[in-house]
């Protein structure tokens, strides 16, 4: 361990499962962690397996087949993550937010693989105001029809005859502190609470655990999941009303992975690119659950990292009107547009048909360069989002960049 490194607080040989919830800075954690692995070795801190296994792994071992377009994880997936665990010299860190539904049994499962006397279980939390909208985003952009206030009414109602649905069971912390308690002891369970307003504190929290020097985990901007704004939400969810006949497969590739993924990468907003605000009455009913939460976590003895406080943002004084959905940025459509057309194989069009400029923006399989391509097949395979020929199966990349190595291969022998 690097002399420079603290004491951590999970051990020096502990693994640190990160379970998530969905929707508490899972993104930035993982993204952080995945891009500073060498830095991490250095001292003592192991991240088993890629960002994308270590979803896999989280699918398959937790069952979990709920979102269309993506594949699920399996047993294969867990099986080699734990292998790459295991051997951990000192400290190892996995992070999932699909982990958020494991139950006692689950639960049980991955203490046993990943060894009980060094596992400890990281939960991190936002509140829960500011979940409910970028939950509901989330669903919109997977194929939700709802409007936000229904798909409020609803997740209340459901919550208030006792339903533990899968929204529940992630966002209820006091739930997750109990179903682990039960498997691996609450001296073993750590709850970090997120703060909009002092960001560092979430990665210093997870510094202090590990044992890290502060400020090895630098958070980058490329590395935030953001969510859709309002009008952005408002105009897709016009988009899955118009395609509801549409297949599962054929709405993720089109919509899914399209549209709702063109529309994510911009990052130049005007006046009517409002966020998704929680209607007032939406606000008081999040903040009476949130504080039964908080009492729970407080009865529970659970180690917290930050203020409980911040789980129970004050109520607003009244309600802010949405901008109407007419007030659209034209640069939305025109990426949903651009993003529906990739998803189509606008990028496959032969050269002659479209200009150089076209050309650079859609690029075709032919006129890619072998150091895009490779960048391509490396970005996959960290699991990071990448511009190009995003809807091209991997197995093409692979053959194209064969054929022209095979190409240059046979140039040479007949010389």
């Amino acid at each position: 361990m690097s002399s420079s490194s603290r004491e951590p607080l999970i051990g020096r040989h502990g693994i640190l499962l990160h379970v998530g919830p969905h929707k508490t800075g899972t993104s930035a954690i993982q993204g952080t962690i995945h891009s500073s692995v060498e830095e991490l070795g250095r001292h003592g801190v192991t991240v088993p397996g890629t960002r994308k296994l270590q979803s896999a792994a989280a699918r398959g071992v937790t069952d979990y087949t709920g979102t269309p377009g993506v594949a699920p994880g399996t047993q294969r997936d867990w099986k080699r993550l734990v292998a790459k665990t295991v051997p951990a010299p000192e400290r190892a860190i996995i992070s999932s937010e699909y982990f958020d539904i494991a139950d006692e049994r689950t639960a049980a499962r991955i203490r046993d693989d990943l060894g009980a006397e060094r596992l400890h279980v990281v939960i991190t939390a936002a509140p829960l105001t500011s979940i409910l909208p970028a939950n509901w985003q989330q669903r919109v952009r997977i194929r939700e029809t709802r409007s936000f206030e229904s798909w409020l009414k609803q997740s209340f109602a459901r919550h208030d005859a006792g339903e533990r649905s899968i929204f529940w069971r992630r966002q209820h912390l006091d739930w997750q502190v109990e179903t682990w308690e039960k498997v691996v002891g609450i001296d073993r369970i750590h709850v970090v609470i997120g703060d909009k307003h002092r960001p560092r504190l979430l990665f210093d929290s997870f510094e202090d655990l590990l044992g890290l020097p502060r400020e090895i985990m630098q958070p980058r901007i490329e590395h935030a999941n953001r969510s859709l704004r309002w009008v952005e939400a408002e105009f897709l969810r016009a988009l899955n009303l118009a395609t509801r006949d549409w297949d599962a497969a054929t709405h993720a590739r089109f919509i899914r992975l399209g549209a709702s993924r063109a529309m994510l990468a911009r990052h130049e907003f005007g006046p009517a690119d409002e966020p998704i605000r929680l209607p007032r009455w939406a606000h008081e009913r999040a903040l009476e659950i949130a504080e039964s939460m908080v009492d729970g976590l407080r009865a529970s003895g659970v180690h917290v990292m930050g203020d409980l406080q911040t789980l129970l943002p004050p109520l607003p004084e009244r309600d802010v009107p949405q901008p109407s959905p007419e007030a659209i940025d034209p640069q939305i459509a025109v990426r949903a547009v651009l993003g529906t057309a990739r998803a189509g194989g606008a990028g496959l069009l032969r050269e002659k048909y479209v200009s150089s400029r076209s050309l650079k923006e859609l690029p075709g399989l032919r006129s890619a360069t072998d150091e895009e391509l490779t960048r391509e097949l490396a970005r996959r395979e960290a699991d990071t989002s990448g511009t190009l020929l995003p809807y091209m199966p991997s197995d093409r990349l692979v053959a194209e960049l064969r054929r022209r190595a095979a190409t240059r291969v046979g140039r040479l022998l007949g010389r």
